[in-house]
């Protein structure tokens, strides 16, 4: 039994959610489920301690690329590069073992 965790990537995941959600089902060894690609959009009561950090999802219905922008970066702050660079050998081996959708036949 392989015990080694399974790695999405929110790329891969925003780009092709029945794609990789598939994979990801395949990895555990459940059955896919295409209508759990999209739901109703509505504010969980679970959330209230963390509302505004869930507006996003609560207002969506389904997987979506993040159009989203920020002000600070790696490529204005030394601060946040120093941390992008310490971690991006740990991210290039878990991208590396990342599952990936089939393409399709």
């Amino acid at each position: 039994m392989d015990t080694r965790p399974i790695v999405v990537d929110a790329d891969d995941l925003e780009d092709d959610p029945e794609g990789t959600i598939n994979a990801y089902c395949r990895a555990l060894g459940i059955p896919f489920l295409p209508e759990s690609l999209s739901w109703e959009s509505e504010h969980q009561e679970e959330w209230d301690i963390w509302k505004d950090w869930h507006t996003d999802a609560a207002q969506s219905t389904g997987i979506q690329k993040n159009m989203e922008t920020f002000d600070v970066t790696v490529g204005n702050s030394d601060h946040l590069k120093a941390f992008y660079d310490h971690q991006m050998p740990y991210y290039e081996k878990m991208h590396a073992r990342r599952i990936r959708p089939e393409k399709p036949v």
